[in-house]
Formats: structure tokens, C-alpha cells, sequence
């Protein structure tokens, strides 16, 4: 089979679709022109870098400073966030706290309270972005009184007034820095504090002011029996005067001397108050130091409780004084040594603790001091040696004692009634006794005041003196060169010569040259006897001989301790158990 080659021509025949291929390839031309007329040809951009993450950056928390002034105040705090780029971070989560909740506190929405007066920083943070704000809570007072309202005083009497502050919201304000006026100082005056002060008979008013508040209170000072009057109501209120036993008249609008146990002069004013055995409970009031008429106060045999007061000792004319069986505490005020008219001073059987004072040897005019059943302790002091009136004292069954020394036992010669429960080197002079009884006392060499009273200063070998004294030493009693310590011509078998040895063993007595003997040197805690035995240990106090001289010890079955015991050393046997 044979093919023909056709030629296609670029006409249009019958039956054909025109050929369009030449406009094609002119258009592409024009558009290759077009591009090509430019000078350079443009590299296409780079893409854009990632987007970095958002983050707070920064945080404000507004209002910066915030203050209250009522407790119970509340505001709300408002933070704003910010990204690395400023922009404002909606929704972030923000934490806020009180760097002190007992001043201020603040929830998670921002709602800060004021609680106490003071000054804390609230802190706000949102990742590593924060802020802080600082509140100051310092309460306004709005509402101010002043109590008691009216006021009624007894000339020179003084009372400190008391106030009531709140703020907006009813809360106290306990420091609600006061400023105090009186409209009349020659009346009464009023300090910083609020201590008023009868200074004139008359009437006045005290204002206090605190900001915008103020409130005032009525001053009215009395003077005489009225004021008198006025302390015996405060007596019986303080004292529980409704449960007396015997109230009769108190209160009502009587004369003063038809109260019961009131005694007045002949201007009413109040000098005798008895009203012993009555059933007062309470404290002692101060307000009696204001009875200036007072001669006799006797309080005896109730409930009173607390302290005596010290105002007691501006009663200038008292005489006596009953306080006794009654459940006052704490120490004897000194100030009771300013009664210089004071006769009688009754406090036993009260718990009172401390010493008794030296001042109340200034009450030269007293008689009759009674301080048994107390706890007031140590010895009568040196001072009371001036009292020269005093006939009674009474110290039983309280650790008081009379100090041992010779004054004192002269000073006793010349009281009536003298009761203790001994003097206060007691414990030295039962050892002492027992020493001295244990080893044959009476053959000593010298034993001059031994066994006789209780001043131990009055006994040879024995350089007594009070606390806090320099003893001196006494004339004639100086030792000789190369001798031991102690007494002149005192001998210690460990450092006398064999003539001194002779010489104090034919000074002693038949019986005790029988016996085997020993010179007994005692020094501060143990007593050496011959063959090395040893008595027990023996505390003997800061009044102790040094040396004995010559005193003999005879040796035999029993010696020693048990020999001690025989001669009535009570001590020593307690010591030697507790020892053991």
C-alpha cells in the first residue's frame, strides 16, 4: 500500500477551523518587549521571620497609695498588663497579696480591706512582670465621750478620765491621740493623759478633742465635810457596800455621824472610821488619804484584797492604823514611815511579802507593832534602835527575826511584849552552844560570854559583825609573832611548840587528862580531832571563832558526832543523813 504526502495550506478550505497561531506568537513578542524595557531586574523578598509568643513585660497597679481611715474600708485596685512590645495583654492572670494581712488585706479581684491601724505594700504579679501599691490604714475618730460624764472631786483628790473613740464605722480607735482643756485651772487642771486634778473649791469643765470630734465633762471640787462625804461613797461602793454587814445611814442625806462606824469633830469632818469585823471585799481605796482629819482607821477582820496603798502615808494626823486579818498582798510601802503621829500599826495575818521597811523607824511616837502570820521576812531593822517609845511587838509565826548583837539585846530589854520566833544568827548560836557543851566548855582556858544571850560579839573567839560591816580589830586581842590565827596564845597541834603543848594540857582539868585530849583548831567547815577522826561537817554560818585556844575533846566509845548529839546539837543529825 503506497502513502501520499499532503500539504496542508494556510487557507481555509471548506469544511476546516482558521488557523490562529501567528496572533499567539505576536502576542508573546509584545509582552517579551514590554518586560525587557526596564533597566535591572527585582529579586523577589524573603519571607517574613516567625512571630515571637507574647509575654507580660510590664504591670501598674493604680491607685498606687491607698488610705483608709475606718477600719472595715474597702477599694478595689486596678492592674494593667503590657507585652514586650507595649501592647496591653487582656485576660492576663494577675496575683495579688498583702505583705501584712493584720493591717490590710486583698482578694484575688482586687478588693483591698483595712483591718488594723499601719502601713503595708500590696504586691501584683503576672509572670515575671509586678507591681506594688501601698496602703496606710490610720483611723479618723468621728464619735467621742468622755467618762464619767460629770465629775465630782474632793479638793487635792485627782482622777484620770477615761474616753470612748470610734471611727466612721464604729470600730475603737485605741490611740485616738487627745488634746485636754480645762475651762477653769484654778479649779481643776487636766494633763496630757487625762489626769484631772482638784486644785479649787468650784465648778469647771475639761474638753477633749480628737480632730473633728470633741466631748466635754462637768468638774465640780468640793471641800470639808462634803468632801469627806465623798470619799465614804467611794468607800462603800469600791468595798461592795450593799453586802456590809452594817451599813447604817451610809448614803443617805445625814450628817456624817449617823453613818455607821463614822466618827466626826466638831465641823463635821470625818476622824474615826471603824468598821472592823464588816465584810468589806475590795481593794483599798486611795481616795481615804483624803479624810485629812483621819486620827483612826481600823479596817480589821474583813475581805480587802490587793495592796496597801501608799497614799495612806500623807495621812498626817492618823494614830492608828488596823489592817490586820484581811488577804492585802505585796510589800509594806515605806511611805507609811511618813505617819509621824502614828501610835498603833496592826497588819498581821495578811499575805504581805518584802522585808519591813527602814523608813518606819521614823515613827518615833510608835507603841504597838503587830506583824504576825505575814510573809514579810529578814531582820528588824538597824534604824528601829531609835524607837524608844516602842512597849510591843509581835513576830510570830513570820520569818522576822531580831538581829544578835548586843544593842538589839539592850534595845529588847526595854519592850514590854517582845514575840519572835529568835534572833537571826539563831542557827550560829545553837552550834556554837553545841560546841562549846561537846567539848568541855567550862575547862576552856578562856571562855569568856560562852553559852550567855545571843550577841555573839560578846563571845571570846568570835569576830561577829553585821553584813556589809569592816570588823576592826579589838585592843588586846592582837596575836603574837609566829602564833597561829585565832586567839593570843592559841595552840594547834600541827604548828605549837611542845611547851605550849605542856603548858595548856596542865591547864586542863582532871578529867580530862584522864582521857586522851586534843586541842580542837575549828575552821570553816570541818573540826579535826586527834586519832584523825572527823566530825561531821558543820555549816556554821559567817559568825565562826577561827581558833578555840586550848579546848579539850575527850576521846572514848561514842565520841565524835554521837558526842555532839548527847550535848542537844539538834542540827546534826538532819546534816549527817542528808550527807550520807
Amino acid at each position: 500500500m503506497h502513502y501520499s504526502r499532503s500539504r496542508v495550506s494556510s487557507g481555509t478550505t471548506a469544511g476546516q477551523r482558521p488557523c490562529r497561531r501567528p496572533r499567539t506568537v505576536a502576542v508573546l513578542v509584545s509582552a517579551i518587549a514590554l518586560l525587557s524595557c526596564g533597566e535591572a531586574t527585582t529579586a523577589p523578598p524573603p519571607p517574613p521571620p516567625p512571630l515571637e509568643p507574647v509575654r507580660p513585660a510590664s504591670l501598674s497597679i493604680s491607685p498606687s497609695d491607698l488610705r483608709f481611715e475606718a477600719l472595715g474600708d474597702t477599694a478595689r485596685f486596678v492592674t494593667e498588663v503590657r507585652d514586650q512590645n507595649g501592647q496591653v495583654v487582656s485576660g492576663a492572670a494577675v496575683t495579688l497579696e498583702s505583705g501584712d494581712p493584720s493591717v490590710a488585706t486583698v482578694d484575688a479581684a482586687g478588693l483591698a480591706t483595712a483591718v488594723a491601724n499601719g502601713r503595708v505594700t500590696i504586691i501584683a504579679t503576672a509572670e515575671a512582670a509586678s507591681g506594688a501599691a501601698t496602703v496606710t490604714v490610720d483611723q479618723v475618730v468621728v464619735d467621742l465621750a468622755v467618762s464619767p460624764s460629770s465629775i465630782r472631786l474632793a479638793l487635792d483628790d485627782s482622777l484620770r478620765l477615761a474616753v470612748e473613740a470610734s471611727d466612721a464605722n464604729g470600730h475603737p480607735v485605741t490611740d485616738p491621740r487627745l488634746a485636754w482643756r480645762s475651762t477653769d485651772e484654778a479649779i481643776a487642771t487636766v494633763d496630757a493623759t487625762g489626769l484631772l486634778i482638784g486644785v479649787g473649791v468650784g465648778t469647771a469643765t475639761v474638753h477633749a478633742t480628737s480632730g473633728p470630734a470633741s466631748a466635754d465633762a462637768g468638774v465640780e471640787v468640793l471641800s470639808g465635810a462634803d468632801a469627806d462625804r465623798l470619799v465614804l461613797t467611794t468607800l462603800y461602793e469600791v468595798t461592795d457596800g450593799a453586802g456590809w454587814i452594817h451599813d447604817d445611814n451610809w448614803l443617805a442625806d445625814l450628817p456624817l455621824a449617823d453613818w455607821y462606824g463614822v466618827g466626826v469633830n466638831d465641823e463635821g469632818r470625818v476622824t474615826e472610821l471603824d468598821l472592823e469585823a464588816n465584810n468589806l471585799v475590795g481593794p483599798i481605796p486611795a481616795a481615804l488619804s483624803h479624810l485629812t482629819r483621819l486620827t483612826e482607821l481600823n479596817l480589821i477582820r474583813n475581805s480587802l484584797n490587793g495592796t496597801i496603798p501608799s497614799e495612806l502615808g500623807t495621812l498626817a494626823r492618823l494614830e492608828v492604823l488596823g489592817l490586820g486579818i484581811n488577804r492585802l498582798t505585796g510589800p509594806l510601802p515605806s511611805e507609811l514611815g511618813k505617819l509621824s503621829r502614828l501610835r498603833e500599826l496592826h497588819i498581821y495575818r495578811n499575805p504581805l511579802s518584802g522585808g519591813i521597811p527602814g523608813e518606819l523607824a521614823n515613827l518615833d511616837r510608835l507603841e504597838k507593832f503587830v506583824v504576825y502570820w505575814t510573809d514579810i521576812a529578814g531582820p528588824i531593822p538597824q534604824t528601829f534602835l531609835r524607837l524608844e517609845r516602842l512597849k510591843e511587838i509581835a513576830a510570830l509565826r513570820t520569818p522576822v527575826c531580831v538581829p544578835g548583837t548586843a544593842a538589839f539585846a539592850r534595845w529588847l530589854e526595854n519592850i514590854r511584849i517582845a514575840e519572835f520566833e529568835g534572833s537571826c544568827n539563831r542557827t550560829d548560836v545553837a552550834v556554837l552552844t553545841g560546841l562549846y557543851r561537846a567539848t568541855g566548855g567550862e575547862n576552856w582556858i578562856r571562855s569568856s560570854g560562852w553559852g550567855t544571850g545571843v550577841a555573839l560579839e560578846t563571845w571570846l573567839g568570835c569576830p561577829c559583825r553585821l553584813p556589809g560591816s569592816r570588823g576592826r580589830p579589838r585592843p588586846g586581842r592582837q596575836r603574837p609573832r609566829g602564833a597561829p590565827p585565832g586567839l593570843p596564845g592559841a595552840a594547834d597541834p600541827a604548828h605549837g611548840t611542845a611547851d605550849r603543848q605542856q603548858r595548856a594540857e596542865g591547864a586542863a582539868s582532871p578529867r580530862a587528862r584522864e582521857a586522851p585530849v586534843t586541842r580542837v583548831p575549828l575552821r570553816r567547815h570541818r573540826t579535826v580531832c586527834a586519832r584523825r577522826r572527823t566530825l561531821p561537817r558543820l555549816v556554821v554560818g559567817p559568825c565562826i571563832p577561827r581558833r578555840l585556844g586550848p579546848a579539850v575533846l575527850p576521846h572514848g566509845p561514842g565520841d565524835s558526832g554521837d558526842a555532839l548529839l548527847r550535848h542537844g546539837w539538834p542540827e546534826l543529825e538532819a546534816k549527817r543523813k542528808t550527807s550520807r
